[in-house]
């Protein structure tokens, strides 16, 4: 039958590059969605160009879509296949709940199914005297465990319901044992290190148990698990460590020590110093230090509402543990991040902000309105505004060339934080912040009082409507004249029709079919 299906495809001419293409950027969003074997390969290599039809008959032929196929060329992504081990190829791996197992089968089309549909994970693997926890972890990483008298009682089905609910998230298994009373545990390959849950057998207390211990003692760091790390919902400890140093072996028991007294209170990492030297001033760091906190801060908000990180760098004053325990307690002021403001250059109309002159910067202009444009520089969305951001100013600054009433600037988030008064304000990506010029000398305090957020940027008309509007509400208080540019309202009346018309047409879609989202999701 297999056979039959393979000939299908090759005669609706499917080819391998018809199979999902995964790099740095889509693996973690493709392999954690649903079980994904991923074929290692390069094209030159002749045992890959062997393996190719038959993962293409696979991919084209999965009408269960239990398992997921996608590939991963090694001689363009050769960061990829490193982190995962790859020596040879083609090498395949069967990703699941953020773990991945290597393939040992027999590599034909009914071995690699057959191979995939035995190492799926169920919502709970049962587990015997053969199949212990310690064994079984070995190809997980680490699984939460539950020991039960029977599968029946409150904390059973507890239990069954979480990891039904989290069967692509984390992985479960069930011990029987008919003298025990329940219990769980979250265990760790490689290491006797466990996590005992202690706390009511509730699906919300169990959740917040998970949240804190699926992960690994010390995480190595990669741009592979940045984006997972990024949001952790536990503070994360980076630490840099020279591997060639004579100090390394003793510098790693330190951190294995520490990771196991606040591993649920503290994601800790190590980070090969050479590879990754620019990974220092995201976090705060300079040159000269080894540590860094980074966590979410309650006053502080980022990207799609997400909570800002806030960075505590340990500057070996006091020790490694006494230090993470003060930030951990919230005994330690935090470091705003700041690029080096002698290495930003303005190029145009508009000026360019760092973290360390924010605020000074703001409080100088004080007799100015202030229209700052703080973004995330790969933000795609928070792109779209620079072009109709830099236009005004320029406009603006023909118009206003003698005494310029309008000062615009421009702040890159990924390496700069902004004072923790404004942390609302820049939840939400683009942010656009208008400051109205104050009649008297103000500080930023002051001025953020009256600050007010450009949401209908859509459009270069809109944007200076938006800035006419703040004009003319504050004109009282400034005592100017007419505002600067010219607004031309007949084209911000076909846009707003152009807009309407475009929503009619989802609303109609919508209203179309069920949707799989929900009544209140729209597919732009």
């Amino acid at each position: 039958m297999i056979l039959v299906e393979t000939l299908f495809a090759i005669a609706f001419c499917a080819t391998f590059d018809d199979i999902p293409s995964l790099t740095n950027d889509n693996f973690t969003s493709i392999t954690q969605q649903t079980p994904t074997m991923v074929m290692f390969y390069q094209s030159w290599c002749p045992h890959c160009q062997r393996l190719m039809s038959d993962f293409t008959a696979l991919h084209m032929n999965n009408s269960t879509q239990s398992i997921k196929y996608a590939r991963v060329n090694c001689e363009t992504e050769r960061d990829l296949c490193d982190s995962f081990s790859t020596t040879g190829v083609p090498t395949l791996r069967l990703f699941q709940k953020g773990t991945n197992t290597l393939f040992d089968g027999e590599r034909t089309v009914d071995g690699i199914a057959s191979w995939g549909s035995r190492h799926i994970l169920g919502p709970i693997t049962p587990l015997n005297e053969t199949m212990t926890p310690q064994v079984f972890v070995q190809s997980v990483e680490h699984a939460l465990i539950g020991t039960f008298p029977k599968e029946e009682g409150p904390e059973w089905v507890t239990f069954s319901d979480l990891c039904t609910k989290g069967k692509n998230d984390f992985v479960c298994a069930r011990v029987l044992d008919p003298e025990s009373k329940p219990a769980l545990k979250m265990i760790h390959a490689n290491t006797d290190f466990e996590d005992t849950f202690d706390g009511p057998w509730k699906e919300e207390d169990l959740r917040a148990f998970v949240r804190t211990t699926s992960h690994a003692l010390v995480t190595p760091y990669h741009p592979f698990n940045a984006f997972s790390l990024s949001n952790s919902t536990l503070p994360v400890g980076y630490f840099f460590l020279n591997f060639s140093s004579p100090n390394a072996t003793s510098e790693q028991s330190e951190l294995d020590t520490l990771a196991k007294s606040t591993h649920r209170q503290l994601q800790l990492v190590v980070v090969d110093d050479a590879a990754f030297p620019t990974l220092r001033p995201l976090l705060g760091m300079g040159r000269q230090h080894r540590f860094a906190v980074e966590m979410f801060g309650k006053e502080a908000m980022v990207l799609s509402a997400r909570p800002t990180r806030l960075h505590f760098v340990w500057d070996e004053a006091e020790p490694l543990a006494q230090f993470v325990q003060n930030v951990l307690d919230g005994r330690v002021e935090h470091t705003a991040r700041s690029a080096d403001p002698a290495s930003v250059f303005s190029t145009g109309p508009v000026g360019l902000l760092v973290g360390s002159t924010f605020a000074r910067t703001v409080e100088e202009e004080w007799a100015s309105d202030v229209f700052v444009r703080a973004c995330f520089g790969n933000n795609p969305t928070c792109n779209r505004t620079a072009p109709l951001f830099r236009r005004v100013a320029k406009e603006l600054a023909e118009s206003t060339a003698s005494s310029p009433s309008i000062k615009l600037y421009e702040i890159n988030l990924a390496h700069n934080d902004v004072p923790p008064v404004l942390a609302d304000a820049v939840s939400k990506q683009p942010a656009l912040l208008f400051f109205p010029a104050s009649p008297t000398k103000a500080s930023l305090t002051e001025r953020a009082k009256d600050l007010v957020l450009c949401d209908k940027w859509f459009s270069f008309e809109k944007m200076k409507k938006f800035l006419q509007t703040q004009w003319s509400n504050n004109s009282s208080k400034t005592k100017r004249s007419v505002f600067p540019l010219t607004v031309d309202e007949t084209t911000i009346q076909d846009e707003d029709l152009v807009f309407q018309f475009r929503q009619r047409q989802f609303t109609k879609l919508n209203n179309m079919a069920p949707n799989p989202h929900g009544s209140d999701h729209i597919e732009l």
